[in-house]
């Protein structure tokens, strides 16, 4: 971006862009979610112990639950954000592609963490 994001029109850029991509990720993966019969729903772990509640934690990450019950990768959850990552190209020009793919990527590990500490502190349930 030519101008600096100091300003109040780099303000409301940012809070545009951060919307826009909101929008479109919650979208993408509700929409995608209801047309595979997915959940979007966080499973809490009924796991007792460190090991396999980290091993929920990650697996709750990167998946998703079918209408029977099993699990599957999370092909809504991993579209969602990315196409989210991608909307912000549009309100940030300075971005390039490999810059989404790394910050979305990041987020995955983000959202591992949350969900480690979500289920060790209890507030899963």
């Amino acid at each position: 971006m030519a101008q600096a994001l100091d300003d109040a029109d780099g303000l409301a850029r940012r809070i545009g862009a951060r919307a826009s991509q909101a929008a479109v990720q919650v979208s993408v993966r509700h929409g995608l979610a209801a047309l595979m019969d997915r959940s979007t729903t966080y499973q809490p772990c009924e796991c007792k112990g460190f090991g396999p509640k980290v091993e929920h934690a990650l697996l709750e990450t990167f998946t998703d639950r079918r209408a029977d019950g099993s699990r599957a990768l999370s092909i809504p959850t991993i579209a969602g954000t990315y196409a989210g990552g991608l909307t912000r190209m549009a309100w940030e020009s300075d971005r390039s592609a490999g810059d989404v793919v790394l910050g979305t990527t990041l987020s995955f590990g983000f959202t591992a963490v949350f969900n480690i500490a979500r289920e060790l502190t209890g507030l899963a349930r």
